[in-house]
């Protein structure tokens, strides 16, 4: 069997052809299909370390937030106190519309 013949078969299958034309930029619609599917392969390996980081970065920044918590609460000792009907009380407030005088 034979490259062009592979790929042929490949782009034949419905979903797998829809599915690498989902990746594959209008203006490569001419191009020749291996490189359609280098093209396609190229989008989804981008997204897919975008993605990557993206998590990473995510579990970072938490990973940090947990840290500062732990140093702030267990190793210098401080009490952090949240109550939420404070932040609710100044909402309120702001979400009142002012009326006139009666």
């Amino acid at each position: 069997m034979k490259i062009p013949e592979i790929l042929n078969r490949f782009f034949d299958e419905q979903r797998l052809s829809s599915l690498f034309s989902l990746f594959t930029p209008p203006q490569a619609a001419e191009m020749s299909a291996p490189t359609r599917v280098l093209l396609a392969g190229g989008t989804m390996t981008v997204l897919a370390t975008a993605l990557a980081a993206a998590a990473t970065a995510t579990a970072l920044m938490l990973l940090a937030v947990g840290v500062i918590y732990y140093m702030l609460t267990q190793v210098l000792g401080m009490k952090l106190d949240f109550d939420p009907q404070v932040f609710m009380h100044q909402a309120r407030r702001y979400q009142s519309s002012p009326s006139a005088p009666n």
